[in-house]
């Protein structure tokens, strides 16, 4: 008996502990691991450790292994995949370049690091994502803000702190320090409607470069902040990929280094490398910056027992509810913002408002419905850096007035009324005077 309520109080335990512990509200924690060799494991232990300690099971495989694969009797075996495989030449069958996009397709998360060794199935990867690395044996170059170690070095080792101001979403707001990062730099071509969908997370500052250091500097791929280290991609059906050009910045020694620019402060602080690689992985594997939709209906004005209407007449006032929620690792929290718009749209747009929010998550929108009838739509799309996207989209019909619902009286037509009564008053005084004249 005493071994049945030790093991019940144990599994409470393990249960409350994994209650707590930060995950995706969609995905589960399965996550494979592929490697150039399986001895480089031992070289990112504190990150995979970290990893571990958030629930996270991992499984590791090296990339060219035949047996590993992603997907078996159309399920997916694993909810995250972490490429830290810049070297290897071929990929196996199971996991190419086609099988990690059907991945994202279907809405799961990857996390790819490069080197400036990098062959041809990372940059495949990357290409399809609008990034496109540099050449074989380039780094990214910076002689102003390189590491103090690297003094007497080809300055490839930089201290770079070039946050974007959009990463807010993926990282925090919470400061971190400089970021130590040897690598390979790319550049983001993504534009047009592609643009909102990168975010370039740590960039280079204005005096980087990315060229290869041995040879003279002609016309380099990148240069200054356009100079890309870590960029975070979220796809249209929100899942999400970050791209590294350092697979140095996971390693145990960046992690444990201390930071000291040549350039001056700061100096002699710890790295940020292993708070930005679990913040950065937080934000890719879903345990953040995710967005639903809840409570979501629409009545007329007035309505006592707001039954939401499938038919509405043409100038009725209706309102729009909904209850935004975000995804804070452990629990769905309120969502405020000011910019979250409602549309009712047949074609186009014929109403467009920005809804107002009671600091507690619930948006409402209230107008009139216009003077067209027909098939009309509900939609809200709501599309911020570092968020899920929101879409929602509800159809119904807009009818005109029936006979028996028009004004009797119509102000705009007393001019009308007042003629034909004059006229008939006329007509009655003309009929007495004419029949009772007398020559």
């Amino acid at each position: 008996m005493t071994l049945l309520r030790l093991a019940v109080v144990l599994t409470a335990l393990a249960l409350a502990c994994a209650a707590t512990q930060p995950s995706s509200p969609y995905l589960g924690k399965r996550a494979l691991v592929l490697l150039d060799s399986m001895e480089q494991k031992q070289s990112f232990s504190i990150y995979f450790a970290a990893l571990e300690n958030k629930g996270y099971e991992l499984t590791f495989a090296r990339a060219d292994d035949a047996a590993v694969k992603l997907v078996e009797f159309g399920e997916y075996l694993f909810d995250q995949l972490v490429l830290f495989a810049p070297a290897t030449e071929r990929l196996a069958a199971g996991v190419d370049a086609t099988a990690v996009m059907e991945f994202v397709r279907a809405g799961r998360s990857v996390v790819l690091a490069g080197a400036s060794n990098m062959a041809e199935p990372m940059r495949e990867l990357a290409a399809e994502c609008g990034l496109v690395f540099d050449e074989q044996d380039s780094y990214v170059l910076d002689h102003v803000n390189f590491d103090a170690s690297d003094a007497d070095g080809p300055h490839t080792l930089i201290a770079a702190d070039g946050f974007g101001l959009a990463a807010e979403a993926v990282l925090g707001t919470t400061e971190l320090n400089p970021v130590l990062f040897r690598g390979i730099g790319h550049a983001v071509l993504g534009a047009g409607d592609d643009e909102g969908l990168v975010l370039e997370v740590l960039s280079g500052s204005a005096f980087a470069y990315s060229h290869v250091p041995s040879q003279t500097v002609e016309t380099p791929l990148t240069v200054g902040a356009t100079t890309a280290l870590v960029t975070a991609l979220q796809a249209r059906n929100n899942a999400r990929m970050v791209v590294s050009g350092s697979i140095e910045l996971f390693s145990d020694a960046f992690i444990s280094a201390t930071v000291t620019k040549a350039s001056g402060a700061p100096s002699g602080v710890a790295s940020g490398n292993l708070e930005f690689a679990l913040r950065l992985t937080a934000w890719a594997f879903q345990e953040r910056g995710m967005l639903r939709l809840s409570n979501t209906h629409h009545y007329k004005t007035g309505d006592a027992d707001k039954v939401q209407g499938s038919v509405y007449r043409v100038k009725d006032d209706i309102e729009f509810h909904t209850t935004i929620e975000e995804w804070t690792g452990t629990a769905w929290q309120p969502y405020t913002a000011s910019d979250v718009q409602i549309e009712f749209q047949m074609l186009d747009p014929y109403v467009r408002l920005t809804m107002t929010h009671d600091s507690a998550g619930h948006y409402v929108g209230a107008f009139k419905v216009p003077d067209v009838y027909g098939v009309f739509q509900f939609k809200l799309t709501y599309r911020r850096h570092g968020y899920s996207s929101l879409l929602y989209a509800e159809q119904v019909v807009v009818r005109p007035f029936r006979h028996n619902e028009f004004e009797r009286f119509i102000t705009q037509a007393w001019p009308y009324y007042t003629s034909a009564f004059s006229m008939m008053g006329c007509f009655f005084l003309f009929s007495f005077v004419f029949l009772h004249n007398r020559d």
